[in-house]
């Protein structure tokens, strides 16, 4: 090629007006020809193409726009698309959902796949196994969160604190303590909840339905996770054990804070006085200081007080209830504080054997409480006077 055709050559690549150049717009219709006969050749029709110029016809029509025409119309509401599978799927909009009812309550669904998830609450199916332990899920998500408990992730983070938590719902109900949100509203009183399971619980005080009975002393509960807690303590199981100093307790929850005095984690402080707990139940109390609140009311007298286990003890001055019972003699108490300091009587006493501060005056008998030296002088010196 010489540098004349050369230059010409080039000329026509510079960038210009694709409208006014027949040259580029016959380049085109002659590509588009080519893919249509090949497109033919496969399902056995050739279409033949010229290797000169088209015709005119042909380039006209190239050279125009191409607009999608939207021949397929919705008889509801006029919508139109240019396709027939774009139509049906619009007009699902107007077509009556479909139900489906679940066999085993009366919950509908608009889904067959949401369905079948809930009816293997009354099947008990648990498809999803864990792979390295015997558990087994109803839900895909739910054996995702479980594998979290092997693996050790915790990937929703508090933005308030340090917390970490396997389920993005845990995180929900967590960030609620920080903000006081309580979302759930009783429907029989005014009562808030921060957690739906909550509120549930707190429904059962209005009902007074406790389906949950203890076989060893009869006792009942709400919740089945209150009555496991309770059980261990008649045969004193402790199976939460902490890690660092050994001590173990009843519950999960127990271990937890627990945990966190050795941390010195305390991610709730006050906003009056900057004072920091270990939770959200121990900084509401608190607070009351500053607010004065005192919500739980004697029903006998006018008494009211900040916390609901010192109504309890007040309570017992009017019962006259003693369930604090010391077991190396018959005294019995209304607060376990009395009694732990009773019990330092006989410990004490058994410590130092020869030492019976109570001594009688009538005789040498001597011994460790005042009241058995009180009885000993009715009973023994009274009577033969």
């Amino acid at each position: 090629m010489n540098a004349t055709s050369r230059n010409e050559a080039e000329q026509k690549l510079l960038p210009h007006e694709y409208d006014g150049c027949d040259e580029c717009l016959a380049a085109n219709a002659r590509l588009i020809a080519r893919t249509l006969e090949e497109v033919s050749s496969i399902h056995g029709q050739g279409i033949p193409v010229s290797n000169g110029p088209l015709p005119q016809s042909v380039t006209d029509d190239v050279s125009q726009p191409r607009v999608k025409r939207k021949g397929h119309t919705c008889g509801e509401c006029g919508a139109q698309f240019n396709t027939k599978r774009k139509l049906r799927s619009h007009s699902r909009i107007h077509a009556a959902p479909k139900v489906y009812k679940c066999s085993g309550c009366d919950l509908i669904f608009h889904q067959p796949s949401r369905l079948k998830k809930h009816f293997r609450i009354h099947s008990g199916e648990k498809p999803y196994k864990c792979s390295s332990c015997d558990a087994a899920f109803s839900h895909m998500a739910s054996l995702k969160g479980h594998m979290r408990k092997h693996t050790g992730e915790r990937p929703f983070k508090c933005p308030m604190c340090d917390s970490a938590f396997r389920l993005k719902e845990t995180l929900k109900n967590h960030v609620r303590l920080h903000t006081g949100e309580k979302p759930y509203h009783c429907m029989v009183c005014d009562a808030t909840f921060a957690q739906y399971a909550n509120l549930k619980t707190h429904a059962l005080t209005h009902s007074g339905e406790k389906s949950y009975q203890c076989h060893i002393c009869g006792r009942s509960y709400a919740r089945k996770n209150h009555l496991d807690r309770h059980v261990r303590t008649h045969g004193g199981e402790r199976p939460f054990v902490c890690p660092v100093c050994g001590s173990a307790f009843f519950s999960q929850y127990e271990l937890k804070m627990h945990n966190m005095t050795h941390t010195g984690q305390k991610p709730f402080a006050c906003v009056e006085c900057d004072t920091r707990f270990i939770s959200s139940s121990e900084l509401r109390r608190h607070f009351r200081i500053h607010s004065g609140e005192k919500p739980y009311e004697c029903t006998t007298c006018d008494a009211k007080f900040a916390e609901k286990q010192a109504l309890k003890m007040h309570i017992r001055s009017h019962t006259g209830e003693k369930p604090y019972k010391c077991h190396l003699c018959d005294a019995a108490f209304a607060m376990l504080s009395t009694l732990n300091s009773h019990i330092k009587v006989h410990t004490e006493a058994a410590d130092n054997l020869d030492k019976k501060p109570f001594k009688c005056s009538l005789c040498s008998a001597s011994f460790y409480r005042k009241c058995d030296l009180t009885k000993h002088s009715t009973k023994a010196h009274t009577a033969k006077t």
